[in-house]
């Protein structure tokens, strides 16, 4: 699966990301917990 690099920073690890899920988390870290 491929994460496409968006305008949101990831409040766990600080990645940028696309907010495919939540707007305050990445994929990786909404998959570890925050579901």
């Amino acid at each position: 699966m491929q994460e496409k690099q968006g305008n949101y920073i990831c409040k766990e690890c600080g990645k940028r990301h696309g907010g495919v899920h939540s707007d305050r988390v990445c994929f990786q870290c909404y998959e570890k917990g925050f579901r």
